[in-house]
Protein backbone atom coordinates (compact mmCIF):
# COMPACT_ATOMS: atom_id res chain seq x y z
CA UNK A 1 0.00 0.00 0.00
CA UNK A 2 0.95 3.56 -0.70
CA UNK A 3 1.07 6.50 1.56
CA UNK A 4 0.37 9.91 0.39
CA UNK A 5 1.22 13.04 2.07
CA UNK A 6 1.69 16.79 1.53
CA UNK A 7 4.26 18.66 3.27
CA UNK A 8 3.89 22.36 3.21
CA UNK A 9 5.28 25.16 5.89
CA UNK A 10 5.69 29.13 6.55
CA UNK A 11 2.41 30.84 5.95
CA UNK A 12 3.07 33.22 7.95
CA UNK A 13 -0.77 34.56 7.76
CA UNK A 14 -1.30 37.53 9.14
CA UNK A 15 2.18 39.17 7.78
CA UNK A 16 1.53 43.05 6.24
CA UNK A 17 3.73 45.10 4.22
CA UNK A 18 4.08 48.38 2.44
CA UNK A 19 1.22 50.72 1.96
CA UNK A 20 -0.92 49.51 -0.69
CA UNK A 21 -4.61 48.76 0.22
CA UNK A 22 -7.26 46.97 -1.50
CA UNK A 23 -10.65 48.34 -1.94
CA UNK A 24 -12.30 46.74 1.29
CA UNK A 25 -9.35 48.75 3.53
CA UNK A 26 -7.08 46.23 3.82
CA UNK A 27 -3.10 45.80 3.50
CA UNK A 28 -2.59 44.24 0.01
CA UNK A 29 0.24 41.90 1.02
CA UNK A 30 -1.79 40.86 3.89
CA UNK A 31 -4.41 39.49 1.63
CA UNK A 32 -1.97 38.12 -0.83
CA UNK A 33 -0.66 36.13 2.02
CA UNK A 34 -3.93 34.65 2.85
CA UNK A 35 -5.31 34.27 -0.88
CA UNK A 36 -1.99 31.98 -1.38
CA UNK A 37 -2.84 29.92 1.44
CA UNK A 38 -6.72 29.42 0.12
CA UNK A 39 -4.70 28.15 -2.84
CA UNK A 40 -2.54 25.56 -0.92
CA UNK A 41 -6.14 24.26 0.57
CA UNK A 42 -7.66 23.77 -2.91
CA UNK A 43 -4.68 21.68 -4.04
CA UNK A 44 -4.23 19.57 -1.11
CA UNK A 45 -8.82 18.77 -1.71
CA UNK A 46 -7.46 18.12 -5.18
CA UNK A 47 -4.64 15.67 -4.53
CA UNK A 48 -6.91 14.21 -1.21
CA UNK A 49 -3.57 13.05 0.31
CA UNK A 50 -3.75 10.49 3.31
CA UNK A 51 -1.87 12.92 5.27
CA UNK A 52 -1.07 17.10 5.87
CA UNK A 53 2.45 17.94 7.39
CA UNK A 54 2.24 21.55 8.22
CA UNK A 55 6.15 21.97 9.26
CA UNK A 56 5.69 25.19 11.63
CA UNK A 57 4.88 28.97 10.74
CA UNK A 58 1.24 29.07 10.24
CA UNK A 59 0.91 32.09 11.70
CA UNK A 60 3.32 35.63 11.84
CA UNK A 61 3.16 36.40 14.75
CA UNK A 62 2.33 35.52 18.57
CA UNK A 63 -0.58 37.53 18.52
CA UNK A 64 -2.32 37.19 14.92
CA UNK A 65 -4.98 40.19 14.64
CA UNK A 66 -8.36 38.44 13.95
CA UNK A 67 -8.58 38.38 10.29
CA UNK A 68 -5.61 35.57 10.69
CA UNK A 69 -6.87 34.04 12.97
CA UNK A 70 -10.81 33.92 11.23
CA UNK A 71 -8.96 32.92 7.91
CA UNK A 72 -7.11 29.70 9.52
CA UNK A 73 -9.96 28.45 11.10
CA UNK A 74 -12.04 28.37 7.78
CA UNK A 75 -9.44 27.01 5.85
CA UNK A 76 -8.46 24.71 8.49
CA UNK A 77 -12.16 23.42 8.74
CA UNK A 78 -12.02 23.09 5.26
CA UNK A 79 -9.73 20.28 6.00
CA UNK A 80 -10.73 18.56 8.78
CA UNK A 81 -14.80 18.24 7.04
CA UNK A 82 -12.84 16.54 4.53
CA UNK A 83 -11.06 13.59 6.70
CA UNK A 84 -8.16 14.40 6.37
CA UNK A 85 -5.27 14.58 9.16
CA UNK A 86 -3.32 17.25 9.44
CA UNK A 87 0.14 17.58 11.52
CA UNK A 88 0.55 21.44 12.61
CA UNK A 89 3.49 22.17 14.36
CA UNK A 90 4.26 25.47 15.82
CA UNK A 91 7.35 27.70 14.69
CA UNK A 92 9.21 30.60 15.95
CA UNK A 93 7.10 33.37 14.91
CA UNK A 94 3.94 32.26 16.54
CA UNK A 95 5.76 30.69 19.66
CA UNK A 96 5.44 32.98 22.91
CA UNK A 97 8.51 33.64 25.06
CA UNK A 98 6.52 33.49 28.72
CA UNK A 99 4.56 30.54 29.39
CA UNK A 100 1.85 32.41 30.70
CA UNK A 101 1.02 33.94 27.32
CA UNK A 102 -0.38 30.95 26.15
CA UNK A 103 0.00 29.72 22.85
CA UNK A 104 -2.52 30.85 19.62
CA UNK A 105 -2.56 26.81 18.24
CA UNK A 106 -4.74 26.12 21.69
CA UNK A 107 -7.49 27.21 19.87
CA UNK A 108 -7.08 24.05 16.98
CA UNK A 109 -7.07 21.38 19.72
CA UNK A 110 -10.81 20.57 19.97
CA UNK A 111 -11.13 20.21 15.80
CA UNK A 112 -11.72 16.62 14.29
CA UNK A 113 -8.60 15.62 12.29
CA UNK A 114 -6.46 18.21 13.60
CA UNK A 115 -3.18 17.32 15.56
CA UNK A 116 -1.71 20.75 16.29
CA UNK A 117 1.76 19.94 18.05
CA UNK A 118 3.32 23.00 20.40
CA UNK A 119 5.56 23.35 23.63
CA UNK A 120 6.64 19.76 23.76
CA UNK A 121 7.57 17.09 21.63
CA UNK A 122 5.07 14.37 20.77
CA UNK A 123 4.40 10.95 18.50
CA UNK A 124 1.06 10.99 16.68
CA UNK A 125 0.53 7.49 15.93
CA UNK A 126 -2.39 6.98 13.34
CA UNK A 127 -3.58 4.43 10.94
CA UNK A 128 -4.04 5.95 7.47
CA UNK A 129 -5.04 3.99 4.32
CA UNK A 130 -4.04 0.43 6.07
CA UNK A 131 -0.88 1.76 7.12
CA UNK A 132 0.71 2.09 10.49
CA UNK A 133 2.25 5.92 10.42
CA UNK A 134 4.48 6.99 13.14
CA UNK A 135 4.98 11.06 12.93
CA UNK A 136 7.80 12.29 15.47
CA UNK A 137 7.36 16.17 15.96
CA UNK A 138 9.56 18.79 17.01
CA UNK A 139 7.71 22.44 16.93
CA UNK A 140 9.30 25.44 18.07
CA UNK A 141 10.46 25.52 22.08
CA UNK A 142 11.28 28.71 23.81
CA UNK A 143 14.74 28.26 25.08
CA UNK A 144 17.78 25.93 24.82
CA UNK A 145 17.11 23.71 26.86
CA UNK A 146 13.71 22.57 26.06
CA UNK A 147 14.70 21.76 22.48
CA UNK A 148 17.55 20.07 23.29
CA UNK A 149 15.84 17.53 25.92
CA UNK A 150 13.39 16.90 22.74
CA UNK A 151 16.28 15.96 20.60
CA UNK A 152 17.21 13.47 23.34
CA UNK A 153 13.54 11.93 24.24
CA UNK A 154 13.72 11.86 20.08
CA UNK A 155 16.86 10.03 19.75
CA UNK A 156 14.88 7.36 22.15
CA UNK A 157 11.80 7.86 21.26
CA UNK A 158 12.96 6.73 17.14
CA UNK A 159 15.48 3.99 18.12
CA UNK A 160 12.43 2.10 19.72
CA UNK A 161 12.18 -1.52 17.23
CA UNK A 162 8.40 -1.09 16.99
CA UNK A 163 5.92 -2.26 13.92
CA UNK A 164 5.61 0.37 12.18
CA UNK A 165 5.00 1.09 8.28
CA UNK A 166 5.81 4.59 7.81
CA UNK A 167 7.89 6.69 10.49
CA UNK A 168 8.19 10.39 9.50
CA UNK A 169 10.01 13.49 11.28
CA UNK A 170 8.84 16.85 10.94
CA UNK A 171 10.20 20.08 12.67
CA UNK A 172 10.81 23.73 12.43
CA UNK A 173 14.27 24.26 12.37
CA UNK A 174 17.81 25.39 10.29
CA UNK A 175 19.78 22.75 9.53
CA UNK A 176 23.92 23.06 10.72
CA UNK A 177 26.74 20.93 9.45
CA UNK A 178 27.95 19.80 6.00
CA UNK A 179 24.22 21.28 4.95
CA UNK A 180 23.67 24.77 6.95
CA UNK A 181 20.45 26.49 6.05
CA UNK A 182 18.56 28.91 8.72
CA UNK A 183 16.66 32.52 8.45
CA UNK A 184 19.73 34.11 10.71
CA UNK A 185 16.41 35.17 13.46
CA UNK A 186 17.62 35.45 16.80
CA UNK A 187 15.65 32.45 18.16
CA UNK A 188 15.93 29.81 15.19
CA UNK A 189 16.35 26.29 16.35
CA UNK A 190 19.29 24.29 14.79
CA UNK A 191 19.07 20.68 13.89
CA UNK A 192 22.59 18.51 13.56
CA UNK A 193 22.39 17.26 10.01
CA UNK A 194 23.66 14.05 11.26
CA UNK A 195 19.54 13.48 12.82
CA UNK A 196 18.72 13.63 9.47
CA UNK A 197 20.16 10.56 8.60
CA UNK A 198 18.69 8.21 10.64
CA UNK A 199 16.44 5.68 9.58
CA UNK A 200 13.07 7.98 8.71
CA UNK A 201 10.95 7.27 5.71
CA UNK A 202 10.18 11.51 5.29
CA UNK A 203 11.36 14.44 7.46
CA UNK A 204 9.39 17.08 6.45
CA UNK A 205 11.42 20.38 7.79
CA UNK A 206 10.06 24.41 7.86
CA UNK A 207 11.44 27.31 8.39
CA UNK A 208 13.63 28.20 5.51
CA UNK A 209 11.47 29.38 2.77
CA UNK A 210 13.13 27.80 -0.14
CA UNK A 211 12.15 24.33 -1.72
CA UNK A 212 15.53 22.25 -1.09
CA UNK A 213 16.19 18.67 -1.08
CA UNK A 214 18.89 17.96 1.69
CA UNK A 215 18.68 14.06 1.23
CA UNK A 216 17.10 11.39 -0.32
CA UNK A 217 14.30 11.63 2.63
CA UNK A 218 14.88 15.50 3.64
CA UNK A 219 13.58 18.45 2.09
CA UNK A 220 12.10 21.58 3.13
CA UNK A 221 8.99 22.68 1.31
CA UNK A 222 9.67 26.41 1.60
CA UNK A 223 7.36 28.91 2.41
CA UNK A 224 3.58 29.40 0.38
CA UNK A 225 4.74 33.48 -0.11
CA UNK A 226 7.55 35.82 -0.90
CA UNK A 227 8.33 37.45 2.37
CA UNK A 228 11.49 39.28 0.92
CA UNK A 229 13.95 40.04 -2.58
CA UNK A 230 16.07 37.13 -1.55
CA UNK A 231 12.98 35.14 -2.02
CA UNK A 232 12.59 37.30 -5.59
CA UNK A 233 13.40 34.51 -7.90
CA UNK A 234 11.96 31.97 -6.45
CA UNK A 235 8.85 29.34 -7.08
CA UNK A 236 6.29 28.77 -3.81
CA UNK A 237 4.30 25.90 -3.22
CA UNK A 238 4.23 23.01 -1.58
CA UNK A 239 5.03 18.81 -1.72
CA UNK A 240 3.22 15.93 -3.19
CA UNK A 241 5.27 13.11 -1.22
CA UNK A 242 3.94 9.36 -2.17
CA UNK A 243 5.82 6.33 0.03
CA UNK A 244 5.70 3.12 -0.76
CA UNK A 245 7.20 -0.60 -1.54
CA UNK A 246 8.45 1.01 -4.78
CA UNK A 247 10.29 3.82 -3.15
CA UNK A 248 9.40 7.63 -2.74
CA UNK A 249 8.09 10.28 -5.05
CA UNK A 250 8.18 13.85 -3.84
CA UNK A 251 6.40 16.41 -6.45
CA UNK A 252 6.96 20.02 -6.13
CA UNK A 253 3.69 21.90 -6.48
CA UNK A 254 3.66 25.72 -7.54
CA UNK A 255 1.65 27.95 -6.28
CA UNK A 256 0.29 31.21 -8.22
CA UNK A 257 1.49 34.33 -5.99
CA UNK A 258 2.43 37.93 -6.96
CA UNK A 259 4.91 38.34 -9.22
CA UNK A 260 8.62 40.06 -7.40
CA UNK A 261 11.18 41.76 -9.25
CA UNK A 262 14.29 42.23 -7.72
CA UNK A 263 16.57 44.07 -10.67
CA UNK A 264 19.98 43.54 -11.14
CA UNK A 265 21.93 46.64 -9.85
CA UNK A 266 22.80 49.65 -11.52
CA UNK A 267 26.60 50.69 -11.32
CA UNK A 268 26.48 54.06 -10.51
CA UNK A 269 30.05 55.15 -10.82
CA UNK A 270 30.69 57.81 -13.18
CA UNK A 271 27.01 58.02 -14.68
CA UNK A 272 25.02 61.46 -14.29
CA UNK A 273 21.44 61.63 -13.26
CA UNK A 274 20.10 61.59 -16.46
CA UNK A 275 22.28 58.69 -17.40
CA UNK A 276 21.16 56.46 -14.72
CA UNK A 277 17.21 57.26 -15.49
CA UNK A 278 18.31 56.07 -18.63
CA UNK A 279 19.37 52.83 -17.74
CA UNK A 280 16.53 52.15 -15.15
CA UNK A 281 14.18 52.60 -18.44
CA UNK A 282 16.03 50.46 -20.31
CA UNK A 283 16.07 47.59 -17.72
CA UNK A 284 12.14 48.29 -16.88
CA UNK A 285 11.33 47.86 -20.32
CA UNK A 286 12.07 44.48 -20.59
CA UNK A 287 10.13 43.38 -17.71
CA UNK A 288 6.47 43.43 -16.95
CA UNK A 289 6.09 45.19 -13.92
CA UNK A 290 2.51 45.30 -13.53
CA UNK A 291 1.04 44.66 -10.28
CA UNK A 292 4.51 43.43 -9.06
CA UNK A 293 6.82 44.18 -5.77
CA UNK A 294 9.83 45.66 -7.51
CA UNK A 295 13.46 46.43 -6.26
CA UNK A 296 16.18 48.63 -7.91
CA UNK A 297 19.55 48.44 -6.51
CA UNK A 298 21.82 51.92 -7.43
CA UNK A 299 25.26 50.56 -6.48
CA UNK A 300 28.36 53.29 -6.04
CA UNK A 301 26.48 56.00 -6.28
CA UNK A 302 27.65 59.41 -4.94
CA UNK A 303 25.10 61.08 -2.06
CA UNK A 304 24.70 64.48 -4.52
CA UNK A 305 24.40 62.55 -7.54
CA UNK A 306 21.51 60.20 -5.85
CA UNK A 307 20.00 63.96 -4.28
CA UNK A 308 19.53 65.03 -8.06
CA UNK A 309 17.93 62.35 -9.27
CA UNK A 310 14.64 63.03 -10.80
CA UNK A 311 12.56 60.85 -7.91
CA UNK A 312 8.91 62.00 -9.59
CA UNK A 313 10.13 60.74 -13.23
CA UNK A 314 11.29 57.24 -11.24
CA UNK A 315 8.17 57.01 -9.57
CA UNK A 316 6.43 57.76 -13.33
CA UNK A 317 8.47 55.03 -14.70
CA UNK A 318 7.02 52.45 -11.70
CA UNK A 319 3.81 53.38 -11.71
CA UNK A 320 1.95 50.48 -12.81
CA UNK A 321 4.02 48.21 -10.02
CA UNK A 322 2.15 46.95 -6.81
CA UNK A 323 5.05 48.92 -4.55
CA UNK A 324 8.73 49.64 -5.30
CA UNK A 325 12.15 50.06 -3.61
CA UNK A 326 15.15 51.64 -4.55
CA UNK A 327 18.22 50.54 -2.84
CA UNK A 328 21.26 52.21 -2.77
CA UNK A 329 24.85 51.56 -1.89
CA UNK A 330 27.18 54.39 -1.33
CA UNK A 331 30.35 55.03 -2.56
CA UNK A 332 33.20 53.85 -0.03
CA UNK A 333 34.87 56.36 0.29
CA UNK A 334 31.64 58.60 1.31
CA UNK A 335 31.59 56.47 4.44
CA UNK A 336 33.64 57.85 6.75
CA UNK A 337 33.82 61.24 4.97
CA UNK A 338 30.07 62.55 5.16
CA UNK A 339 30.48 62.67 8.98
CA UNK A 340 32.22 65.97 8.64
CA UNK A 341 29.43 67.83 8.45
CA UNK A 342 26.23 65.51 8.64
CA UNK A 343 23.73 66.44 11.73
CA UNK A 344 23.89 63.38 12.99
CA UNK A 345 27.70 63.39 13.43
CA UNK A 346 27.11 62.74 16.91
CA UNK A 347 25.56 59.29 16.75
CA UNK A 348 28.45 58.15 14.36
CA UNK A 349 31.26 58.94 16.35
CA UNK A 350 29.02 57.15 19.83
CA UNK A 351 28.82 54.00 17.52
CA UNK A 352 32.60 54.24 16.93
CA UNK A 353 33.49 54.26 20.29
CA UNK A 354 31.16 51.56 21.08
CA UNK A 355 32.22 49.30 18.61
CA UNK A 356 35.98 50.24 19.61
CA UNK A 357 35.14 49.44 23.37
CA UNK A 358 32.95 46.65 22.86
CA UNK A 359 33.92 43.41 23.08
CA UNK A 360 33.67 40.77 20.13
CA UNK A 361 33.80 37.59 19.11
CA UNK A 362 37.17 37.18 18.15
CA UNK A 363 35.84 36.03 14.15
CA UNK A 364 34.06 39.19 13.81
CA UNK A 365 35.53 42.00 11.96
CA UNK A 366 35.56 45.35 13.89
CA UNK A 367 36.56 47.33 10.85
CA UNK A 368 34.00 46.21 8.38
CA UNK A 369 31.02 45.98 10.97
CA UNK A 370 32.01 49.57 11.44
CA UNK A 371 31.79 50.62 8.22
CA UNK A 372 28.86 48.34 7.81
CA UNK A 373 27.10 50.68 10.43
CA UNK A 374 28.21 54.22 9.48
CA UNK A 375 27.19 53.25 6.37
CA UNK A 376 23.41 52.51 7.80
CA UNK A 377 23.89 55.91 10.00
CA UNK A 378 24.25 57.98 6.35
CA UNK A 379 21.56 56.06 4.58
CA UNK A 380 19.36 57.14 7.78
CA UNK A 381 20.43 60.77 7.39
CA UNK A 382 19.95 60.87 3.81
CA UNK A 383 16.01 59.72 4.24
Amino acid sequence: MTLKIVHLADTHLGFSAYRKITKDGLNQREVDVYNAFGRAVDKILEIKPDLIIHAGDLFDSVRPNNRAIKFALNQILRISKNDIPLILIAGNHETPKLSETGHIFSIFEHIKNIYPVYDEYRRINLSLNGERVSIFCIPQFKNRDEFNSSLDKLRKDSSKDENVDYRILTAHVGTAGLYEFRMNELNEQLLPVGMLKSGFDYIALGHFHRFVKIFDNTFYSGSTERFSFTEANDEKGLLEVTLGDGGKEVNFVALEIRGMIDFEPIDCANKTPGEIITFMKEMIAKEDIRNKIIRLTLKNISSHIYRTLDFSEIKQLLGDALHFDIKTDVLEEEIFSSYKNARIDVLSKEFSKFIENYSLDKNIDKKKLLKMGLKYINRVEES
